[in-house]
């Protein structure tokens, strides 16, 4: 508040507090800016009048001449003396910096207005920068453009637990189960980047088949004056929007543009658990539930799976061992597995009730790519060598018939046991060729 205003006793009345306009004549005589309310100091963002929140500024306040040595003429104090303290003092101060002799106060130059220091660009639009999401350019100093960093690649590793969704792979939100990419890409825009981030997953899934490490890689581009995310950084971000949600971010490396998830992946390991000793669904665990897959007919002949799965290691036409899709007259069905191993394996909480006699069996499959639906077809086919439905010669006929309708009917293993283990990448990409999970 003013000096004559603070020596008063008594508060002053309404009459008092409420600005005299300037005559017509004096209106005509001052010079006037061409803005409609006075602008704010510099360096900052400009909205509707000097700050928001505050009441709008009459025109007839505007056009009193500004002074960069003096800051106001004495007539401004009696003008503002019904405004409030706050808005006085910003009103009373002088212009400084270089915006104080490139023009009227609400301008700012191009570089500044690039920058978002002047609240709007050319044309009138808001500039980048600007508002909430523009705290970092109202921080730069005017006149100095803001840098704009390219997009920085970054390979994520995540897992999930593939029963509630349609696959991995985006669906449209209209579907009662959505992908798993979804949700990835909706936790991403959470973290406001400048433009939408798109998931280019490594591996596909089918709906019911989970992961313990897939992968992706993604382009993040940060608003003007943010650094790239670092590496942890991004993982507990994305981890805080993906609750509750049974996916999590296992890690995250930057690499080059030149990467690609899915055609720089040296080598995919699934996993595909067995159950033996029940002889109905019902006899399976809860625990153990959408986890595993107990073929009826109590045990198996593991010794003769083992020897099946010999013909299925190396270099062949899988033409058999492949569903048919609309990816498959543009795929080749030549494909290299490089290991097949039948090991048992323990179930969750397994020691509690060991007493009923159940035992788990992992098939593990590794290949630098599978067809669609290739593992499960391939399991199917070596359960039924256990269940003697099929004798270890029947898996090399079949490979040489490369005939997808020459697979027995009704043999392929549901969706539930598989698991995605690991996606391998080389030294060269990676810190480490082992990937989590492995």
């Amino acid at each position: 508040m003013s000096a004559p205003a603070e020596r008063r006793r008594t508060p002053p009345s309404a009459a008092e507090r409420r600005p005299t306009p300037p005559n017509t004549a004096q209106r005509r005589e001052r010079p006037r800016w061409p803005g409609p309310s006075l602008g704010p100091p510099a360096g900052r963002s400009g909205g509707q009048g000097c700050c928001a929140g505050s009441p709008r500024v009459p025109s007839w306040v505007a056009a009193e001449p500004w002074s960069e040595r003096a800051g106001r003429r004495a007539p401004f104090r009696t003008l503002t003396r019904g405004l409030r303290p706050s808005l006085q003092a910003r009103l009373s101060q002088p212009l400084h910096g270089p915006a104080a002799s490139a023009g009227p106060p609400h301008t700012t130059t191009a570089a500044a207005a690039e920058a978002g220091v002047g609240g709007r660009a050319a044309g009138g639009k808001p500039a980048e920068g600007s508002g909430a999401e523009g705290r970092e350019g109202r921080r730069a100093a005017p006149g100095v453009a803001m840098v704009v960093c390219p997009p920085t690649r970054y390979l994520v590793f995540f897992q999930y637990f593939g029963t509630k969704y349609s696959g991995v792979m985006e669906t449209s939100n209209d579907q009662t189960l959505i992908g798993v990419q979804n949700y990835l890409e909706k936790a991403m825009q959470n973290l406001k980047p400048v433009a939408p981030v798109k998931f280019h997953i490594s591996s596909r899934t089918d709906t019911g088949v989970h992961a313990l490490c897939n992968s992706a890689h993604l382009d993040i581009q940060r608003a003007p004056g943010k650094p790239p995310f670092e590496e942890k950084q991004l993982v507990h971000g994305l981890n805080r929007h993906l609750k509750p949600e049974p996916i999590c971010i296992l890690n995250a490396h930057r690499v080059p543009s030149t990467f690609h998830a899915r055609f720089s992946a040296l080598s995919r390991t699934y996993v595909y658990r067995l159950l033996m000793g029940c002889s109905h669904h019902s006899e399976i665990p809860v625990f153990e539930r959408d986890l595993c897959w107990a073929p009826g007919g109590g045990y198996l002949n593991v010794p003769a799976m083992q020897e099946a799965a010999q013909f299925l290691v190396g270099t062949h036409d899988f033409s058999t061992f492949r569903s048919l899709s609309s990816e498959t007259p543009f795929q080749s069905p030549v494909r290299t597995v490089f290991q097949v191993d039948i090991q048992p394996s323990s179930g969750f909480l397994s020691h509690h009730y060991e007493h009923r006699g159940l035992e788990f069996w992992e098939l593990k499959f590794r290949s630098r790519s599978f067809l669609y639906r290739q593992v499960r077809r391939m399991v199917g086919a070596l359960v039924a060598v256990g269940q003697g439905k099929l004798t270890p010669h029947r898996i090399k006929e079949l490979l040489e018939l490369k005939d997808s309708r020459a697979f027995p009917p009704n043999a392929m293993a549901p969706p539930s046991g598989l698991f995605l283990k690991s996606v391998e990448y080389s030294e060269a990409d990676l810190d480490t060729t082992v990937a989590p999970g492995e």
